[in-house]
């Protein structure tokens, strides 16, 4: 590695730390006084998460519903958040807020999702490089339908910030190297925080826009993508096989 790539690298760690430490500290500056409950039932898990696995997503009865939640899909949708937020509730002695924790980790982990989903095309060469995935990662996590949408409202789709990114990442990642093991992660992280339900008012929408980059791969590896592709499909399809379980 040359002294300006070194240069270059250093320079991308500090501003990535930086920004990701400020990304984390928004919502303590703005929502730490607030635990904003109302409006959607399912905001309550920020208060109970360790009643949220015992009694509702862990519980497999018919009609189990909170309010509306729950009763249009299985309700283990919610257990891997829920298990997240009471492993933090236990290590932090549920001395801090959880809700503020959860949305600082829910901006730093989308920005730094879609940082290295940009970042499996655009390599950082030139310093000017560094700034478009800089660029271009604040932009999503801001944008006007993320900030209009889904912050305004702060309904449990809010997740959808973070993991979809790091979804396709691993996604891309494992057709581009041709590694299964990426494939297969992206499936368990579409499955445990449940994707496939929390993304279906805009399943149309995140298509089209991962549409291009598809037909891209498609183009460039034609059968890996193909291989990769049936490979995430099928393993999603068995991870959510429960789905035919749902309350009628």
């Amino acid at each position: 590695m040359s002294d300006n790539s070194k240069k270059i690298n250093l320079i991308e760690k500090i501003i990535l730390f930086f920004i990701l430490i400020f990304l984390f500290i928004v919502p303590f500056v703005f929502w730490e006084n607030a635990k904003i409950v109302g409006g959607d039932d399912g905001r309550l898990y920020y208060l109970y998460p360790l009643e949220y696995l015992k009694n509702f997503a862990t519980t497999m009865i018919s009609n189990n519903s909170l309010g509306g939640l729950g009763e249009y899909f299985p309700q283990m949708y919610i257990l891997g958040f829920a298990g997240i937020l009471s492993l933090i509730k236990v290590v932090t002695f549920n001395g801090l807020n959880i809700q503020a924790i959860s949305l600082g980790l829910l901006l730093g982990l989308g920005f730094l999702g879609f940082y290295k989903f940009i970042e499996l095309w655009v390599k950082p060469i030139k310093i000017e490089y560094i700034y478009i995935k800089f660029l271009g990662s604040l932009i999503y996590i801001f944008s006007t339908f993320s900030f209009i949408t889904v912050w305004n409202s702060l309904l449990f789709a809010v997740y959808l910030i973070a993991i979809m990114p790091w979804t396709f990442y691993f996604l891309f990642k494992g057709i581009q190297k041709y590694k299964i093991k990426y494939v297969i992660l992206s499936s368990i992280i579409i499955s445990i925080f449940s994707i496939g339900i929390l993304s279906l008012a805009w399943f149309v929408a995140i298509l089209i826009a991962i549409l291009p980059i598809f037909i891209f791969q498609l183009i460039n590896k034609p059968k890996t993508t193909i291989k990769m592709g049936v490979i995430f499909i099928v393993i999603t399809i068995l991870l959510n096989i429960y789905w035919k379980h749902w309350y009628h």
